[in-house]
């Protein structure tokens, strides 16, 4: 088996176990995430996946984000039931209006490249609030699926860069 065929299957497994052990500690209600911040990453997920895949035009490596953008819609439909709504905060709506912006962007230039790019910014800003909600409680997410996923992307960009084409957008890999 070729090394990024198996690198993409261990970060796809990593990944499908984050979600269940996150999906668990929703169930069981060990963790109260906020559901503002889950749906602007079901949409921040839908234009991630469909840029990155348009711009790389390579299965392999946009294998996790159509994999994480499936397993965040589940755990999505588990949020939205289990957990508590709260009011959207200064950077997410900063984030919709960058995901507005990006699709704007494909839209009239007719590049993914650039779309997927700005979708970076919107990510490196999604993550402020849950970081706010667990300094505030630290039982509010769990560290463990958190982890998880850092290592899967990790194994991804590796995909990304035993098939590299020399385009350095597609290291903008979220």
């Amino acid at each position: 088996m070729r090394i990024d065929v198996l690198l993409t299957i261990i970060g796809a497994t990593i990944h499908i176990y984050a979600y269940y052990l996150y999906n668990r500690s929703l169930l069981n209600k060990t963790s109260d995430p906020n559901i503002a911040t889950w749906i602007l990453w079901v949409f921040l997920g839908i234009l991630n996946c469909a840029s990155y895949f348009s711009m790389s035009r390579d299965f392999l490596k946009s294998a996790l984000t159509i994999l994480s953008l499936t397993a965040r819609v589940v755990t999505f439909g588990f949020v939205i039931t289990k957990c508590k709504w709260k009011k959207f905060t200064i950077p997410e709506y900063a984030i919709c209006v960058i995901c507005i912006i990006s699709g704007i962007v494909w839209y009239i230039f007719q590049r993914a490249n650039y779309a997927n790019l700005i979708l970076q910014i919107a990510y490196a800003i999604s993550i402020i609030p849950t970081i706010l909600h667990v300094l505030k409680d630290r039982k509010n997410e769990k560290f463990l699926p958190w982890f998880l996923w850092s290592c899967g992307h990790t194994l991804a960009i590796a995909v990304i860069f035993i098939r590299w084409a020399g385009r350095y957008e597609e290291l903008a890999f979220s």
